[in-house]
């Protein structure tokens, strides 16, 4: 299932505003969610609980820091933005910091911190962001899109992170509960009592199906199982009694649901299937209309194996 990221932008707003709508359009082009000040409701007690929920609610970060230190909260004499960025590291969140490499030698005046004591704030915050830790320096906001998506790839490399998911591919109550009645079944195969191997058992089981776990591991290494529960799903909902699938529109109706496989590749997953007794046909046509119950089997099968394989 594809997963999506929310991102928090954190940054002085009114200097920033392109850079912002830069990095925006960048993180929404690499499939991501951008949260942004420019989305929440009013707030003039600086980090307050809503912006803590919605910094604990995302995935990563982006700090970009400027010319501008920013609106400084009265009771800490920090600004906004930097409590921001101290909260996020308090929580472990990973963040892709952009930091302008020269500001008070490229940017105008109107972009640039005119206070002598919140001049030496960003200074220091500046020394901050880039001393503990890597910073891509940027010239221009143009630069940005490019700097904030590679910065997400790595984060996202590094700190693997839950992400988003639509709710109808999210893992479901059934789901959850077959998941803890193979993991059991893991579990006695494990049992001191086993005259066998897990390894071995599974591997016994699998022998009756050699060309469909073949075909599925090729085309889908990471997650055959889960790879096989989708093809099920389509199969399901484009070969029902009211529609026949013929024999020769197979790969191109199953196909249709799953844009990620190839036309070759969805016909030798039915070819496997056809061999080894996982689909059926009907008496009357040359349809495809029915899957055998023993691909229940065969997707427990894999599901087992993937979680020796963790093991």
């Amino acid at each position: 299932m594809g997963k999506r990221y929310q991102v928090f932008i954190s940054s002085t707003k009114e200097d920033l505003e392109d850079a912002r709508q830069e990095v925006s359009q960048a993180l929404l082009r690499a499939n991501c969610f951008p949260a942004a000040m420019e989305l929440f409701p009013a707030a003039d007690e600086g980090i307050d609980d809503y912006i803590k929920q919605k910094i604990d609610e995302s995935d990563y970060m982006v700090l970009i820091v400027a010319g501008r230190y920013g609106s400084v909260n009265p009771a800490s004499g920090l600004s906004y933005t930097e409590e921001e960025y101290d909260y996020a590291l308090q929580q472990g969140k990973p963040i892709v910091r952009l930091v302008h490499a020269s500001p008070f030698e490229d940017l105008p005046g109107s972009r640039i911190e005119q206070d002598a004591e919140k001049k030496a704030k960003l200074e220091a915050f500046r020394e901050k962001v880039t001393s503990s830790s890597i910073a891509r320096l940027y010239e221009s906001d143009r630069e940005l899109g490019a700097e904030v998506v590679l910065g997400i790839i790595d984060a996202q490399q590094r700190h693997p992170s839950v992400g988003w998911v639509r709710a109808d591919t999210a893992l479901d109550a059934e789901e959850a509960l077959e998941i803890a009645r193979l993991r059991k079944q893991l579990a006695e195969y494990q049992s001191e009592d086993s005259k066998a191997r897990p390894a071995e058992i599974i591997g016994q089981e699998m022998d009756q199906y050699p060309l469909t776990f073949a075909v599925f591991s090729k085309i889908y290494p990471e997650d055959p199982s889960g790879a096989i529960r989708i093809f099920k799903d389509a199969f399901i909902s484009r070969a029902s009694s009211s529609q026949q699938l013929k024999a020769t529109d197979w790969a191109r109706v199953v196909n249709a649901d799953l844009p990620q496989w190839t036309e070759m590749q969805v016909r030798a997953i039915c070819l496997a299937l056809e061999k080894e007794g996982l689909v059926l046909k009907t008496v009357a046509t040359v349809g495809y209309v029915r899957l055998s119950p023993k691909i229940d089997e065969l997707i427990g099968l894999f599901a087992i194996k993937s979680l020796l394989a963790s093991e």
